[in-house]
């Protein structure tokens, strides 16, 4: 039992290791070389810009704004609920 196991693991590292060796690396479109052949992505997403400090502190007023309305309102519903 043992040796017809280690017959199947040592076929299998040698086609595994077959495999690497023949397996070459595809050209690929998507990659290009610059100066000094170095690779590079052609199509790298730009950075996204990140907000301003004002609209951010807009942004966070605007939200406190909208949770005081929205306590606001749950406590004239609460009290139109319990008349």
């Amino acid at each position: 039992m043992l040796t017809y196991f280690l017959k199947i693991l040592i076929t299998l590292g040698i086609i595994n290791i077959l495999t690497a060796c023949t397996s070459q690396t595809p050209e690929d479109e998507k990659y290009g070389t610059i100066e000094g052949h170095f690779p590079r992505l052609v199509d790298v997403p730009d950075r996204p810009i990140p907000p301003s400090t004002t609209a951010i502190k807009d942004q966070s007023k605007a939200l406190e704004q909208d949770k005081l309305d929205a306590h606001a309102q749950a406590k004239k519903n609460f009290g139109l609920a319990t008349k």
